[in-house]
């Protein structure tokens, strides 16, 4: 089973294969500083803009009841947190799009390829 790095990393090698505008957000605060003021909580992981829309990834991973992780945990799907959520639903009002997507054939889906 993919982590949401590795599938984070396989949209990012395709989207940049086929050359789309696009960044991958990374949102992990410096140890030791606040996070940053102007960068929202939430924002989501690949941001690619196509015809002057702004298109927001998440990437969360799949889940299986049936499957273990090494440490015997279950592995479940990575939901979206409030802040996530609430960041989409914003995106959305303002004309953006927004998903959820847990594959690289999710994602290019979402952005109709």
């Amino acid at each position: 089973m993919k982590t949401e790095t590795q599938i984070q990393h396989e949209i990012c090698e395709w989207l940049e294969k086929d050359k789309y505008f696009f960044w991958r957000h990374n949102q992990i605060p410096v140890p030791g500083r606040s996070w940053p003021k102007y960068v929202p909580k939430g924002i989501a992981d690949i941001l690619v803009v196509i015809n002057g829309c702004l298109f927001a990834i998440e990437v969360k991973r799949p889940g299986d009841d049936n499957v273990r992780e090494k440490n015997g945990r279950t592995v479940r799907a990575g939901m979206l947190s409030a802040h996530q959520a609430q960041w989409g639903a914003d995106l959305c009002m303002a004309g953006g799009k927004f998903r959820c997507v847990r594959s690289l054939e999710e994602a290019k889906q979402f952005l109709g390829r």
